[in-house]
């Protein structure tokens, strides 16, 4: 069963990158999301936290190939709306920028072609910059996710100990220094680190690797029996830890861009209290808004795929921020897109599994 808490931290997650990219590409004078790119984090380290649980609870040895064909089946999981998204943006782009030439449209096309099977973060792009070599702005993040899932995968499946005692938290301390000391933030990741990989998959493997510490500490959490006074104050350290979110908008000024690591132990905190399902406000979600939580969680893929498509059309047709009242219109505008296509995937889902256990 999914956790109510942690999948609506995905949704609110997935509406912080539509709202910063929205600012970005729609000029606003005054942003308010300019730290929301660290919630990018929050989506590595839950991908870390439940792989590691998965492969805590396997009891069989690992085998050759094992990472890559992990990497790759939650990347096939996912491709079908990856694509319908390349093809929507495609023919977005091509429309907004009154592209007609058939010759044009197939070189565009051949320009995206390592975006189209979401290996844009192998750098066999020169020199690649966001709204100019990639098509979906939001996609770098599956495409570091998927390369950088298979060296973590393969350490904490073959090498547990090590990679929870030693290489992790080694790795993570080194990439998060190297990042923050040569770029002085974490809103990184088309830079090319060494002359042969991406800081993004480096930024994804810490990101990973620290969400796969983070479970290490929930499983010997877990063992603990937690009294009454103990659960209150995992409430009210739960309750701060959700009002710090609310920090990245009201102090977002006040705030430097390395600052923003420190929410590495917010999502931490966040993640294994609604595991341990100990705090108030857990209960309450898991009890009475599991359901529409869980619904929510399912949409936030959509909403950060898919935003990119609603916020290019409004730079193109709209202009440039037209007021407050934006927000709401873009937001409300991508949310039921999103559902729409859920919807639309599901039905198409049901109606060629019913086909398969008709003919068998």
């Amino acid at each position: 069963m999914r956790n109510a808490s942690i999948e609506i931290l995905r949704f609110a997650a997935a509406a912080g990158v539509l709202f910063v990219h929205f600012e970005q590409f729609c000029g606003v004078e005054t942003p308010l999301f300019t730290k929301t790119f660290i919630v990018v984090e929050f989506f590595f380290c839950i991908t870390g936290y439940y792989m590691m649980k998965s492969i805590d609870a396997k009891t069989s040895e690992p085998v050759v190939g094992e990472s890559i064909r992990n990497s790759f089946g939650k990347a096939k999981r996912i491709y079908g709306l990856y694509f319908f998204t390349f093809v929507l943006m495609f023919i977005t782009r091509m429309v907004t920028s009154n592209i007609t030439n058939v010759n044009e449209i197939m070189s565009q096309l051949f320009h995206f072609k390592w975006e189209l099977f979401m290996l844009q973060m192998l750098g066999f792009n020169h020199n690649p910059q966001f709204n100019v070599d990639y098509l979906i702005a939001p996609g770098w993040y599956l495409s570091a996710l998927f390369i950088a899932l298979v060296p973590a995968y393969y350490l904490a499946r073959h090498h547990k100990k090590a990679f929870i005692g030693f290489i992790g938290p080694l790795s993570v301390a080194m990439i998060y220094c190297y990042i923050i000391q040569k770029y002085n933030t974490l809103n990184v990741g088309n830079e090319l680190v060494g002359g042969f990989i991406m800081l993004g998959v480096l930024r994804a493997f810490a990101g990973i690797t620290f969400g796969a510490l983070v479970y290490w500490i929930y499983k010997k959490l877990r063992e603990i029996e937690f009294t009454k006074k103990q659960g209150i104050v995992a409430s009210i350290i739960e309750a701060a830890s959700y009002l710090t979110l609310v920090a990245l908008i009201v102090l977002r000024d006040a705030m430097g861009d390395q600052d923003t690591l420190v929410y590495l132990a917010v999502y931490a905190i966040l993640i294994i209290c609604g595991d341990l399902n100990i705090t108030a406000i857990d209960r309450f979600l898991n009890k009475r808004l599991q359901k529409i939580c869980c619904y929510l969680g399912r949409l936030s893929m959509y909403i950060y795929l898919l935003h990119i498509i609603v916020v290019v059309l409004w730079q193109t047709y709209v202009g440039n921020f037209a007021g407050g009242w934006a927000y709401l219109i873009v937001f409300a505008a991508v949310f039921l897109f999103s559902v729409l296509v859920m919807y639309g995937q599901d039905k198409i889902r049901e109606h060629h599994k019913n086909k398969v256990e008709k003919y068998l």
